[in-house]
């Protein structure tokens, strides 16, 4: 699993200064030369949130937490009642979303719905479950599609993160990375994770979920999970998370560096 080393050639510095992005009012996509995104897509387990969070930090950036989209929308479907098998509804929800990120002054990302702060409810293995079902409807997918363009184009540089940026969310991205992980390292990173936070964590089930989750993202028939061509692929089951980081960050120096 993910090892944190004493030193790293790319320290963290401070997160960025509080900020807030909402997908309440759309704003025109930027398509501007200026503008940097870096989509960093792969399976459940793989480290892709870790690692986005730290590499945006490091540079400044805004990081966007698609996964964090369908857990509100799962959220409040759940309070309103709704289930898979209403997807009218649940494609209004999605358009009516009131969903707004917020940094936190010590470098947390904050999920607000509905003005109340959900960041934890939404990681509950109850609402991951749910938010996996929900994101194989056409409806969800394509309403969240929108509104995470919405929120990126309030920013020139971005550090984005799921299963479908760089193939259909940013499919111009600048710099695209595609992580992956056995799924034995994978199960052991998600129990580590949900010790950590207090919650019950069975290594066997967590297992036999993500195994689950793995075979439903690449085999749905909207956006499946699969690697984008130019996608930069990156095996991260035996290293260290602070390895990983500065392999992505070199690559975003020689990414900017090539640019006219």
């Amino acid at each position: 699993m993910f090892r944190v080393l004493p030193a790293a050639p790319f320290p963290l510095i401070a997160a960025p200064r509080p900020y807030t992005l909402s997908a309440r009012t759309p704003r025109p996509i930027k398509e501007t030369s200026s503008q940097m995104i870096v989509t960093i897509d792969g399976p459940a387990g793989s480290g892709k949130s870790s690692l986005a969070k730290r590499v945006a930090k490091a540079l400044r950036w805004m990081y966007l937490d698609t996964g964090a989209t369908y857990r509100a929308v799962a959220y409040q479907a759940q309070r309103q009642g709704l289930d898979i098998h209403q997807p009218e509804e649940l494609d209004r929800l999605c358009r009516t979303l009131d969903l707004d990120f917020q940094w936190a002054d010590n470098g947390d990302l904050r999920v607000i719905v509905d003005g109340a702060d959900v960041s934890d409810a939404i990681r509950t293995e109850q609402i991951s479950s749910f938010a996996s079902r929900v994101a194989t409807l056409p409806q969800v997918r394509n309403a969240m599609v929108d509104k995470q363009r919405q929120l990126a184009a309030q920013f020139d540089n971005v550090v984005t993160e799921g299963r479908d940026q760089g193939t259909v969310v940013f499919p111009h991205a600048q710099l695209k990375i595609f992580l992956d992980a056995s799924v034995e390292e994978r199960a052991k990173r998600r129990q580590l994770q949900l010790e950590q936070s207090g919650q019950p964590a069975d290594y066997d089930q967590i297992l036999q979920a993500i195994r689950q989750r793995d075979n439903q993202d690449s085999t749905r028939a909207t956006a499946p999970l699969v690697a984008a061509e130019d996608a930069v692929k990156l095996d991260t089951t035996n290293l260290t998370l602070d390895q990983v980081e500065t392999k992505v960050l070199e690559l975003i120096q020689a990414k900017r560096s090539s640019r006219p």
